[in-house]
């Protein structure tokens, strides 16, 4: 029976422990619990699957009673699947019984009784059907395949099978969840037919392949970095607020949110690369200084309208028992200098994660480029860091312009 149990009700011997616990217990000592508890917490009731005893068999989604436990000696097998869609619940059964029917297994169905609605019961066999045409098979594969051939390819491939004039209606086996198109029915034609058959062909269109300006742009600057002596690092694009606000003491603003996050660490998507950096430098305190590392990549900005926009932006920090303002400025003077973008100017700003003072906004042709500065002490200490460091960031997407017309 599957019931909805009241968590300090009821209590069973969880698998892999030695006594009894109530489901609130399970949820606070268990690893499982700890791990998948979030799932669940909030409800009143929990859901569990009990025997006609009375004894439980299982705390889906958390983790399964000691009852269940598989032994060399066990020849029967209860299988429940749990997801957020009956459908898809449904074709992961089907694809794990196919595979112990395989090795030689035997199949049970099991009636479910829903108290608001009819009487279901699965497994569900019954295969799903989808019509392809001819002309749709062979204007994607490039060939001039028969009917014969095409019937031939798709019985190969075992499904069942319909010619009707220039249709084919195809039913798909319970397991092969991975047809949702009927293009998905074109690849298994190609597989059936050989691919090594296939006529190969050159595009009708003939163009010269370059690099998009961006790429120039990026690689340039990583060129002219490496020069100054810095080592370029990789940050991922998803990051959380902690990291990318609150460790550099700037405030949470609009930013761009991951639905249905399944990590407090990976809850959105970057909207500056210098607060990976100072990550960076936390974790390698232990390495010898002069420590000088850069990243160029994408982020991720809000813009008034609530719409996202992708910039390119470059970011460098240094960090030794000397970091100042000057070598930073230095670095940006020499870096637009290379990249054919002066005259720049220098004008005074406030950013949290820089010293007040010591800190200047990056401007070309009366656009905000970026900015540079000082860490901030607060900043320092926030991330266990005991040497001044200084570094900058700017936006290099003003710059893909001039790029583009080489």
């Amino acid at each position: 029976y599957y019931m909805a149990a009241d968590p300090d009700g009821i209590s069973f011997k969880p698998l892999g422990i030695d006594k009894k616990m109530t489901l609130n217990e399970v949820l606070k000592e268990v690893d499982k619990g700890l791990e998948y508890g979030y799932i669940i917490k909030g409800f009143d009731k929990y859901p569990v699957i009990v025997d006609s005893t009375g004894e439980v068999l299982s705390f889906p989604p958390i983790i399964n009673s000691e009852l269940t436990r598989l032994t060399p000696e066990t020849r029967s097998l209860f299988i429940d699947v749990t997801a957020l869609d009956e459908y898809y619940a449904s074709r992961a059964l089907n694809i794990l019984l196919y595979v112990f029917k395989d090795m030689g297994g035997s199949i049970e169905a099991v009636k479910i009784i829903l108290d608001d609605g009819p009487e279901k019961t699965y497994p569900d066999f019954k295969p799903r059907t989808m019509n392809v045409e001819a002309q749709y098979i062979n204007s994607l594969l490039g060939e001039s395949l028969s009917n014969a051939e095409i019937y031939r390819s798709l019985l190969k491939c075992r499904f069942s099978v319909v010619n009707d004039g220039d249709t084919f209606r195809v039913d798909i086996p319970p397991y092969r969840v991975d047809v949702m198109h009927k293009v998905d029915l074109v690849e298994e034609v190609a597989i059936g037919y050989g691919l090594w058959r296939l006529t190969p062909t050159y595009p009708k269109a003939s163009t010269i392949g370059m690099k998009h300006p961006e790429t120039i742009v990026q690689d340039r600057a990583r060129l002219l970095m490496i020069g100054l002596g810095y080592t370029e690092v990789f940050n991922f694009l998803i990051t959380n607020e902690d990291q990318n606000y609150r460790m550099v003491r700037r405030p949470v603003g609009e930013r761009a949110i991951l639905a249905n996050s399944s990590s407090v660490e990976l809850t959105m998507l970057r909207d500056s690369l210098l607060p990976g950096l100072i990550r960076n430098l936390s974790y390698n305190k232990h390495e010898k200084y002069p420590q000088r590392i850069f990243e160029t990549g994408p982020v991720v900005r809000v813009s008034g309208n609530g719409s996202a926009v992708t910039r390119v932006s470059l970011a460098g920090v240094s960090a030794h028992s000397s970091a100042s303002f000057s070598e930073a400025k230095s670095v940006v003077l020499s870096l637009l200098n290379n990249l054919c973008a002066e005259p720049v100017l220098f004008e005074k700003s406030e950013d949290p994660l820089f010293t007040p003072g010591r800190v200047a906004s990056i401007v070309l042709n009366r656009v905000l480029l970026g900015v540079l500065g000082e860490v901030h002490p607060e900043v320092l200490e926030l991330n266990g860091l005991e040497n001044p460091a200084a570094g900058f960031e700017m936006d290099l997407t003003p710059l893909v312009d001039k790029y583009s017309k080489f």
